[in-house]
This record gives C-alpha cells, structure tokens and sequence, in this order.
C-alpha cells in the first residue's frame, strides 16, 4: 500500500508536519499485520493549499493530505473521522510583535477584539471564521509573507493554534515576536483537523482509521503528540490566567454536513 503524501518530507521536529508524518507511521506501521506492508513518498517542492487539494481530490501524484475539516474539503476528499490534534485546534493564541503582547489583556469581549485587525492564511478555516464574527481580516497565501505583513504592522495578530505557535517563533523570530499576553480565543464548536485520502482509496482510509484507533487505544498517540516540545510549550501557555473570547464557527459544522 503506497501512502502518496501532497507534501514535502521534513525531519525537523519544529516543522508542524513532522507530528502529522510520525502519527501517520505509527498508524501504518500498527496495521502491518492485517494489511501488509506500506511505503510513504512526498512530493519534491511545495505547493498551495489549492494545488494539495486538487491533487488528492484526482488521485494525481498524491492521494493524502492533513487539514482541518471543512465542506469544501470533504466534497472532494474523503476525511478520516479522527481528530488529530484533539482539543487543542479549537483555542487560537495571538502571534504579536514583542512590544504589543500587553496590547490585549484588558479585551473581554468580541467586540473588543474587533477593534484589532488579524493576519490569515488565504485558505485557513480561520479565516472564514474570523471574518464570519465581524473581525477584519488580512490575507496571504505564504506563511512567511504573513511575518514580514506583521513586523511592517499591516495588521496586529496572526491567529495560531495552541500547537503551532511556540514553533513559529522559534523558527520566524528575530526577537521581536511574542505571545499576546492575557487572551484566548476559542471556537464554540470543535474544529477537527484530519487525514484526507482520495475518495477511490477505500482500503487506504479504512487502514488509517482502524491504525488510529489502535494508537488511541494504547497509548501511542498522546505519546506522539506529547514527544513535540513545541506543542507542550502550547499548552503550557494556554493553562495561562487569559481572558476567554468565543468566536461562533457553527455554520463551518452546519455546513459541513
């Protein structure tokens, strides 16, 4: 069975997909016995989150993807229905530059924050959702262009996932990123984040979901998601004293049904 990922391969544990390959191994490697052997390729050079899609939507040189849930995405994919990254994608930290992480501690309320713009991906679900809750919304395709938007002040957040946001400063910081102090975003309804497969690729999808479940059942995937230091730092500072604000994303779930 050939797992053709829609992505380049890293072996950099502060690179988000280094979770996402070695939860994906495990999940192989535990259904050896039942299924047989596996081999797992990557594409060469990256590509946008369009193009990702489009190629495991045919089956054309990859056939998996990791994202987060959303209708359009599971039009054209199939989605295995495990959440990889458990509670965590549902809180969003503020990446800030160093002399604004005071900027939002006394903001309380939605309309508080709106005052603020925020910095997304083209393509986020975040993005969506933010701009769905009335807040002002920049966007790039890159990541890397959205850091250098935020040093020039073009807008004053980028929204982070408790899982992402340690690694980002540490791969982006020149000593002036930080994490905005005395605030938390949550989503009202849990965002899932997932394998996509190509909906031809049944034997695939079923292989994942029951690999899954059984590093679920014994211990394996928390042990994953606790060996990434990056994600500990998050949830370090989300167990932080922080204001609370909840954004409504039911219409990504009511939609997505």
């Amino acid at each position: 069975m050939h797992a053709r990922i829609a992505y380049v391969a890293t072996d950099d544990p502060r690179d988000p997909a280094f979770y996402y390959q070695s939860v994906l191994k495990l999940a192989l490697e535990k259904t050896k016995s039942t299924y047989g052997d596996y081999q797992i390729s990557f594409i060469d050079k990256i590509v946008t989150a369009d193009r990702t899609r489009q190629m495991v939507s045919s089956g054309q040189f990859a056939n998996l993807i990791w994202a987060s849930v959303t209708p359009e995405r599971k039009k054209t994919m199939r989605v295995i229905p495990v959440n990889l990254l458990r509670d965590f994608n549902n809180h969003r930290l503020l990446l800030v530059l160093n002399h604004n992480k005071d900027k939002f501690k006394d903001i309380t309320s939605l309309d508080g924050l709106k005052q603020f713009k925020a910095g997304n991906g083209l393509n986020w679900t975040d993005t969506k959702i933010f701009q769905a809750n009335g807040i002002m919304v920049t966007t790039s395709v890159q990541y890397d262009y959205l850091i250098e938007m935020l040093r020039a002040e073009r807008f004053d957040y980028i929204s982070r996932g408790v899982h992402e946001i340690d690694i980002d400063i540490k791969m982006f910081d020149r000593g002036d990123l930080a994490i905005a102090e005395g605030i938390v975003l949550q989503y009202q309804q849990p965002v899932m984040y997932s394998f996509f497969v190509t909906p031809t690729e049944t034997l695939l999808a079923e292989r994942l979901e029951s690999g899954l479940k059984m590093i679920e059942e014994d211990g394996s995937f928390q042990k994953a998601y606790e060996s990434i230091a990056s994600y500990k730092a998050g949830i370090d500072e989300l167990n932080k004293v922080r204001h609370i604000i909840e954004l409504d994303n039911s219409f990504v779930l009511q939609a997505a049904e």
